[in-house]
This record gives structure tokens, sequence and C-alpha cells, in this order.
């Protein structure tokens, strides 16, 4: 659990959590394009026709999870950031 105590700890607990999340979702997305593209079956349970959906939905993942490692890391640096997250 990340420590709410000292808040520069918490920061940069929440920005490794995030950054796992962001990893992983460009991942999948890489994986699923792999399948699209390159006829592969690295997900044989996604129907080929929502394959490309799932490439864009788990890239939007990774975008938002981009913009709360930002904003974690500019925290932990103590700059404002401007955004509606929190």
């Amino acid at each position: 659990m990340p420590d709410k105590g000292n808040p520069a700890k918490h920061h940069a607990e929440m920005a490794v959590i995030s950054s796992i999340g962001l990893i992983t979702c460009t991942v999948i997305a890489g994986e699923l394009l792999s399948d699209v593209l390159l006829d592969t079956s690295h997900f044989p349970q996604v129907p080929a026709a929502l394959k490309p959906l799932a490439i864009v939905v788990f890239l939007g993942f990774a975008g938002l999870e981009a913009s709360k490692v930002r904003s974690q890391m500019a925290h932990i640096q103590g700059r404002r950031v401007l955004t509606n997250q929190y």
C-alpha cells in the first residue's frame, strides 16, 4: 500500500504503479496490433472485428496512465500540474 504519511514518497509510489499500468497497456496494444497486422494469435479469444477497437482502447488507457505518471512526477518535483484528475 502506498505510504500517505510522506507526500513525496506517496507520489513516487503512485508514479511507479501508474508506470506499470502504462507499460502493461502498451504491451497489450502491441500484441493486439501484432494479431491484426501479422495474423498471429496472441489473443484468440478476442474476435478479429473487435481487435482494432481494443487497440484504440488500450492505447487510450496508456495515454491516461502516462498523464498520471507525468502528474505524479510533477508533484514530486514541486510543480503544479494543470489537470482535472484530482
